[in-house]
């Protein structure tokens, strides 16, 4: 059973990690992507955002931003279906995959901030609805090998 979010997001204070990190998930978008202008948040932390785009950009792809800087996956996500998403952060970098294949990257901007938040943004915009789960973040840059699970 995974989690359900409407409207709410969990927030995680992790102050020693710097500005190599990975957070992975799986997720199942509730929402249809011409509902709103940004279909949902699924990851922020400071100026880094990962989010399922709406009506104003990417509308039903990833996108992912650093400090106002975005790009925007090649792939639509189809409505009530688990995918798996990893998000990497390697110092300049911001790269996310989509189940284990690169779908976007864009510079990174300056340090992040300690706190992560699932879910939506750190000021409770643009909400999730939908299901994470096996939410996991770790203090370095996963490689590309580890994501996609080659040996």
């Amino acid at each position: 059973r995974a989690p359900h979010f409407a409207g709410g997001w969990l927030k995680a204070s992790l102050p020693q990690l710097g500005t190599l990190y990975s957070a992975e998930l799986w997720l199942w978008n509730g929402m249809p992507p011409d509902a709103r202008m940004m279909t949902g948040v699924l990851f922020s932390r400071g100026g880094d955002a990962l989010s399922i785009g709406g009506t104003s950009r990417g509308q039903g792809r990833l996108v992912l931003s650093s400090a106002g800087d975005a790009a925007e996956g090649r792939t639509e996500l189809p409505l009530r279906q688990w995918r798996r998403v990893t998000l990497v952060r390697d110092a300049a970098a911001l790269r996310v995959y989509l189940d284990g294949k690169l779908e976007a990257q864009v510079a990174a901007a300056a340090p992040p901030a300690p706190d992560f938040y699932f879910g939506a943004s750190a000021a409770g915009e643009s909400s999730f609805e939908g299901r994470l789960d096996e939410m996991a973040v770790w203090g370095r840059a996963l490689s590309a090998r580890e994501i996609s699970g080659r040996p």
